[in-house]
This record gives C-alpha cells, structure tokens and sequence, in this order.
C-alpha cells in the first residue's frame, strides 16, 4: 500500500555503526631455554574480534521504463549479525517527479526522495533483505547517489 509525503522534516533515524576492534592478542609461551637444534617458540595470534551490529549493502534496480517514466526498485540487505531498527533511504534523482512509493512514507525535497519504513517494516532482521519500490515521471532512471541512515551506498 503506497503511503504518501506528509510527515515533513522529520529527522534520519540512524542506526548505530559499530567499530571494529582490530587489535590482535600475542602471546608467547615460556619453555625452558631453547637448545641448538630447538628454535624458538613462535608467538601465536589471536584472531580479531569480528565486528557487531548491522552491515548494509543498497543495490538499486531499474525494474521498467517507458516514454515519460519509470520503476525503481531498492533492495537493502542487513548484512549483520543484528536487526536494524529504523532506517531512511535517500535518492538524487534530478529532474524527475515521484509518483508512487510502496512499502514506505516518503517524501521529496529538491531533486531527493527520502524514504521512510512503513509501520511493518521499520526492522530489518539480521540476514534479511527488503525491497522498496517507487515510479517517476522523468528521464533520471537511475539515482545521481543515495544514502542510508546518512551514509553514502548504492
């Protein structure tokens, strides 16, 4: 069901971007004295912690064109091991109009159309994707750059 502008200026929900920690533990084991034909123990090294919390990919997709518009398609893929909750997609798309958005509350400033989830879709499940479709009247078929929750992608 296609929800319409109408919430204005409402401000980005961003979702929180971890840090990785990239330092590794060494550690040498003691043993006694190495002898000639004994060569020294190797320090052994722990791995790095693998990073938590949401890893976004934003693929864009013209789906069809005609003379005066088209059908994009956004697919978002939580690529972490955390759920996303709350989250806003942002398109340049110069000189075209937004007729239909689905699946989100939207609305444009400028040559932007800024997305917002639907009620049912504010929380993107760790290892899911979600699609967010649109039509425009205009020649842009593809967007001149997009954000999620503030940071550059797609």
């Amino acid at each position: 069901m296609a929800a319409h502008g109408g919430h204005g200026g409402r401000p980005a929900h961003a979702a929180p971007i971890p840090s990785a920690s990239l330092a590794a533990t060494t550690t040498a084991s003691r043993s006694p004295a190495p002898s000639a034909s004994t060569p020294p123990a190797a320090p052994s090294r722990s791995p790095a912690p693998a990073p938590d919390g949401p890893q976004v990919t934003v693929s864009y997709t013209l789906v069809q064109h005609w003379d005066s518009g088209f059908q994009g398609e956004f697919t978002i893929v939580n690529n972490g091991r955390t759920a996303i909750n709350g989250w806003q997609l942002s398109a340049v798309l110069p000189g075209d109009t937004i007729d239909t958005v689905w699946d989100a509350s939207y609305h444009t400033s400028g040559d932007t159309l800024i997305m917002d989830p639907a009620s049912t879709q504010v929380t993107i499940p760790a290892g899911t994707s979600l699609n967010e479709n649109f039509t425009a009247n205009g020649t842009m078929t593809s967007p001149a750059g997009c954000t999620f929750n503030g940071i550059a992608g797609c």
